[in-house]
């Protein structure tokens, strides 16, 4: 029986990570020295009777493959953190890891150059949240070997901003298209891994600093090398200098083609996740407010007004608690939501000729 793609690229990993058979398998906790929770006996089973693993035991396999390739050396270099998945290991993984290093050099890293709508919820403390907008521009620094990023944050409506991103298409120097908003524009450094966008950008004078950081999906590097990359969500930190000194972090969305204002799917990926809040939390507070309401009526010197404000106070501060422990503290993008992001956002931009 010829034998799977999927045991074929296990035992290449085996070797290159230096294994024998037996001390590759039969992990018992984190400090054992074997890679695989699954017995010998079940590894020889898939090398040599050639079953596969149930899609939960292959999930589990795959994470343990990743931490390890992760720590080793030589293979770290050749694969992206976390990118060995179900459809890698049906191919062949000996050929692709002579040519991962190539493609995260030289062809990678080439598809996030360019021009790039921005979309961010307004960072106001006081007022309603409101779409914002800005535009970002990445491109080769003059020694060729890094990337340079300059943009703009702060273009007051969509139609502004579709127009002056025609015109840097045409050619036209960001500066100039932005003449009255010179001291607004921001610019600094770009890097690239296999899995993130990292971006540092400020003013002239030094009085706006920001920080961005974007998921890459480690798919582009292998699966569809030729695509182009049409933008990505991230996180961004400002960082404000002068009489309104302040810092605050929001999600940020850049993409290379324009999301129409329309777009409700967009709102979603520009507001962080946040722990599910227990509704016993709720159920307690309820209770304890109803017990502290009944407790004062039966007091001798009942007095209304200063039951209000006592019950009000109670409630005040046993919201404050819940969303302290459960949003506040809390802020982050679940790994789900990126597959959700491409799925939503970057494929109808992709089949959609009319978002040009």
């Amino acid at each position: 029986m010829k034998q799977t793609a999927f045991a074929k690229n296990l035992e290449f990993i085996r070797t290159s990570l230096g294994y024998s058979q037996k001390a590759f398998c039969g992990k018992v906790g984190n400090n054992s020295k074997a890679v695989l929770s699954i017995s010998e006996n079940t590894y020889l089973n898939y090398l040599k009777n050639c079953t596969t693993p149930t899609l939960n035991n292959q999930n589990i396999i795959l994470e343990e493959i990743n931490a390890a390739i992760e720590k080793h050396p030589v293979l770290s270099k050749r694969f992206p953190k976390g990118i060995i998945n179900n459809e890698l290991m049906e191919g062949d993984l000996e050929e692709l890891s002579k040519c991962v290093l190539t493609e995260t050099a030289s062809r990678y890293p080439e598809k996030i150059l360019g021009l790039y709508y921005c979309y961010y919820m307004s960072t106001n403390i006081d007022g309603d949240k409101v779409l914002n907008y800005g535009l970002l521009q990445i491109a080769k620094a003059e020694d060729k070997s890094e990337y340079f990023a300059r943009g703009l944050f702060t273009i007051e409506s969509f139609d502004i901003l579709f127009e002056a991103f025609k015109k840097i298409q045409r050619g036209m120097e960001l500066d100039r298209v932005f003449a009255d908003s010179a001291e607004r524009i921001v610019s600094g450094e770009a890097s690239v891994s296999a899995d993130v966008i990292w971006i540092s950008v400020s003013s002239e004078n030094g009085n706006e600093n920001i920080s961005m950081s974007f998921d890459l999906s480690p798919k582009i590097l292998t699966k569809n090398p030729n695509k182009e990359f049409l933008g990505s969500r991230g996180i961004a930190l400002s960082q404000s200098v002068g009489q309104k000194n302040k810092s605050t972090a929001f999600p940020i969305v850049i993409t290379k083609k324009p999301v129409r204002e329309s777009n409700a799917v967009l709102n979603k990926y520009l507001h962080f996740s946040y722990s599910y809040i227990d509704e016993s939390e709720i159920d307690a507070l309820a209770e304890n407010s109803v017990k502290l309401l009944e407790d004062m009526q039966k007091m001798d010197s009942f007095n209304e007004q200063l039951m209000r404000s006592v019950v009000s106070i109670n409630v005040k501060n046993g919201i404050k608690k819940i969303l302290s422990s459960n949003v506040f503290n809390s802020h982050y993008y679940l790994s789900k939501e990126m597959e959700d992001f491409y799925r939503e956002i970057i494929k109808p931009l992709r089949q959609n000729p009319e978002n040009e």
